[in-house]
């Protein structure tokens, strides 16, 4: 084996005349880039390494720099004119998204042999060159007679030849990986927070207020009014295919709250512009866009006052105020943010699953969303009374009130009304302040028990939730172009009970006047000894507590059944 002295006047020898890049142009000394075992030593680290310098001890050469300890610049004093800078694939001059072209050219070759075992071992890495143009089919033996070795090498492998024409140009642009994108609709995304995911339809996420603690958790479930949440409140808000328009209950007790959103969606149809047909029929995607809508008006446009809405996943099992520690309500502030957050996990499970509790949540939100303290202080006649649900678990007209207005008033005849004197002191007793979106009609205005007023029984959609007794259902009409103001004219309307199961539309067809009267028939002897009112008296203690109240908007008014078996 040859000793490293000749090796490097060999070296030398064959490289005097300086380097050459691939394409056979000659580059000086001081144009090239040095990596780090190039870059000129210190001038103490110089004399250190002189002979005959005292202090310091001879080094042997690196075996690495052996080669290049002939050419290396700095016994000429050279100094590099810029800082080396980090080679980047896609910066690199004239490659084909490899960067064998600028290995090789930015290889220090110190002959014919070693540019051609450096252009074999790129190759062999990468194996794309193959398919390449690089022309290597002639031999060393051409290099001697040109100027430029470096231009003139070649090897002889059965390779296509490659275009180097293009070394100096600008770069190639890298081949483009193709991915697959996450689609922003996709819910089994990982989410940083209990809300919809950000950015999604232009609405940042919701804000969390502050955990509830024993106090904010104690004061909730007052104003709710049962320490511990019966298990029928335990069901999501969803339709069970009885008919596609109606939503289903499971059990009674939250009937008043699943009536108002039946209500207000059957109200989100109508502004949707479907028309009566398509009502009836309404399609699984029809619905949720309107269920969505319903919840939206009730909590952000009724209760918030177009300001501000708050959700509360209660979770599931027994609720009571221990449950409901450390939970975290969720705050929105603007309408388009609160359907989409209801439109997406989790809120989407929460609400609108059969097992999700959707009925609790609701419930509760429409607590936060307008505040204890507002309900039993400013809303309520007797602030003690002033709960949600009542006796045997039913729902309170102050709840009923809260959804349709956004305030718990206890009465629901129109405006207010003040009972008392000057000595004794005066009570204000709050009813419906306004025209209502959707109406009531209630059993005990038939009985003479309560007022309802015209704010409610003409509200702006013809859509009415019914109370009879402890149960409450929903009458509408399909054509939303009825004026509901008008209790004149015949209307063909429609019932539905969520809890009755009803696998048969129910179709009432409304007559105003055609029912005879008795009110003031007794005083009048002739008629008293004829037979129509002992048969109307028959009539009445037979007929349908539906019929009732429909009679209370409706004066006197004849109620076809259309051949469907009668609710008593």
């Amino acid at each position: 084996m040859e000793s490293i002295d000749d090796l490097l006047k060999e070296l030398n020898t064959s490289t005097n005349s300086g380097t050459f890049d691939i394409a056979g142009n000659s580059t000086p000394t001081s144009s090239l880039r040095l990596d780090n075992s190039d870059r000129p030593l210190s001038t103490e680290k110089q004399q250190q390494q002189q002979p005959g310098v005292e202090g310091a001890p001879p080094r042997r050469p690196s075996r690495r720099l052996a080669n290049r300890a002939e050419d290396r610049p700095e016994s000429a004093g050279y100094v590099p004119s810029q800082p080396r800078r980090p080679r980047s694939r896609n910066t690199t001059n004239g490659t084909d998204g490899y960067g064998i072209l600028a290995v090789a050219s930015n290889v220090q070759v110190m002959g014919a042999t070693t540019v051609t075992q450096s252009l074999e071992r790129c190759i062999a890495i990468h194996p794309a060159a193959s398919s390449s143009s690089v022309d290597l089919s002639k031999g060393s033996s051409e290099i001697a007679q040109n100027q430029s070795p470096r231009a003139a090498c070649h090897l002889d492998v059965s390779r296509p030849p490659l275009d180097v024409s293009h070394c100096g140009g600008p770069p190639l642009p890298l081949p483009q990986r193709h991915l697959p994108q996450a689609s922003l609709d996709d819910d089994d995304a990982p989410r940083h927070f209990f809300g919809p995911k950000e950015g999604s339809g232009g609405h940042p996420p919701p804000q969390m207020g502050s955990c509830l603690g024993i106090e904010g958790a104690q004061e909730v479930m007052q104003v709710v009014g049962v320490p511990v949440l019966a298990s029928s409140w335990n069901q999501g808000i969803f339709s069970a295919g009885f008919q596609p328009y109606g939503l289903h209950q499971v059990e009674g007790g939250p009937c008043g709250v699943i009536a108002v959103v039946q209500a207000f969606m059957l109200r989100a149809l109508g502004e949707m512009g479907v028309n009566c047909a398509a009502l009836l029929t309404v399609n699984e995607s029809q619905r949720q866009e309107a269920l969505a809508d319903a919840i939206v008006e009730i909590l952000w446009t009724n209760i918030g006052g177009g300001k501000k809405a708050t959700l509360l996943n209660p979770g599931s099992g027994q609720i009571s105020w221990q449950q409901l520690k450390g939970s975290t309500p969720f705050h929105f502030s603007s309408s388009g943010q609160l359907k989409a957050a209801l439109q997406q996990r989790p809120w989407r499970d929460t609400f609108f699953q059969p097992s999700g509790s959707g009925l609790a949540a609701l419930l509760l939100s429409v607590v936060l969303t307008r505040g204890p303290q507002a309900i039993s202080k400013q809303d309520a006649d007797d602030e003690k009374a002033a709960v949600m649900i009542g006796a045997h678990g039913y729902c309170t007209q102050e709840l009923v009130n809260l959804m349709i207005f956004g305030r718990a008033y206890s009465n629901v005849f129109d405006g207010s009304k003040r009972i008392g004197n000057v000595k004794d002191g005066f009570c204000v007793l709050q009813g419906a302040p306004r025209r209502a979106s959707v109406g009531f009609l209630s059993l005990f205005e038939a009985y003479k028990c309560i007022e309802v007023g015209q704010r409610l029984k003409s509200p702006l959609s013809p859509v009415w939730i019914v109370c009879a007794e402890s149960h409450y259902t929903v009458l509408f009409s399909a054509d939303m172009s009825v004026d509901p103001r008008d209790d004149t004219c015949a209307v063909e309307l429609y019932y539905f009970d969520q809890l009755g199961r009803q696998s048969e539309r129910i179709k009432l067809t409304v007559r105003p006047s055609s029912f005879p009267a008795i009110d003031g028939a007794l005083d009048d002897s002739a008629d008293a000894a004829s037979d129509s009112v002992p048969q109307r008296r028959e009539n009445e203690a037979s007929e349908s507590m539906i019929d009732k109240c429909i009679r209370t908007k409706w004066t006197n008014a004849g109620v076809d059944w259309n051949g469907t078996d009668v609710i008593l």
